[in-house]
């Protein structure tokens, strides 16, 4: 492929080049549109935007989160003040009660953790959610993050939003 491209005399095409990647840009994504494929740096625009989607979307659950957990969480370290934690499976049945009565008053932030686990998860499951909280566990949006932590009465796993600057695990 680069010897033909550049046996046509490397013609240059109209690309915006990447940063610091202008000599990679010229040749590289040069030939891929030579050859007729799509310019690489539309995908690069594409994963960009759905990082953003993620993040706005995780920004939505956290916020939703913090809200649903006044209403209905649990304290995580059995003492005045502290953070208030749910279960994913607190959540899911929370909105498939919801799905069930439509017609009852839904608890704050019930309706954007909904619509973020319908953007974050393939399957809406307590496992899913779960397994999407640990991967993004302790990531700090908005100087906020999630935090977790086993219930010593129950033993199941609480999930809570912390303000992140104030969080250290080591505490």
């Amino acid at each position: 492929m680069l010897r033909a491209y550049f046996s046509a005399g490397a013609p240059k095409l109209e690309i915006t080049p990447w940063g610091s990647y202008e000599g990679w840009s010229s040749v590289v994504r040069n030939v891929v549109q030579w050859l007729g494929l799509r310019d690489p740096g539309e995908s690069r625009k594409h994963l960009a935007e759905l990082a953003d989607t993620e993040t706005d979307s995780f920004r939505l659950l956290m916020l939703g989160w913090v809200a649903l957990a006044e209403t209905h969480g649990t304290s995580l370290w059995d003492k005045p003040g502290s953070p208030m934690g749910l279960t994913a499976s607190q959540v899911i049945d929370e909105i498939e009660e919801q799905e069930r009565h439509p017609a009852r008053i839904a608890p704050d932030g019930l309706e954007a953790i909904r619509e973020a686990i319908a953007t974050l998860l393939r399957k809406r499951s307590p496992r899913s959610l779960g397994a999407t909280l640990r991967h993004r566990l302790e990531t700090t949006i908005d100087d906020m993050c999630f935090i977790r932590r086993r219930h010593s009465a129950t033993n199941v796993t609480l999930w809570s939003v912390v303000p992140a600057p104030d969080y250290n695990p080591r505490k």
